[in-house]
């Protein structure tokens, strides 16, 4: 995780606007459309913060993902689950 200035965080406080960074790349050797989503719960499961970016990579494409996150209701940060899936449009 990041702050908006881009220095790495040891701890989140709350009401801190932070980052999370994923680096993805295109294995395969075609265009590849995809969305990647964040998901911070709270520790009985309850969805906090859901997030999301879509887009598309092109053969070998590397790219930085990093949806921003307001973290002002957010007291404790129990889990992070990240998932970057392969769309399949029409």
């Amino acid at each position: 995780m990041i702050d908006s200035t881009g220095k790495t965080l040891d701890k989140v406080m709350t009401g801190q606007q932070v980052q999370i960074v994923s680096d993805v790349t295109n294995k395969v050797n075609k265009d590849q459309s995809f969305a990647y989503l964040v998901q911070i719960q709270d520790s009985n499961g309850i969805t906090l913060s859901l997030s999301w970016i879509t887009g598309s990579l092109l053969p070998d494409q590397n790219m930085s993902l990093s949806p921003i996150m307001d973290t002002k209701n957010i007291w404790n940060l129990y889990c992070s689950d990240i998932c970057v899936a392969r769309s399949n449009k029409s």
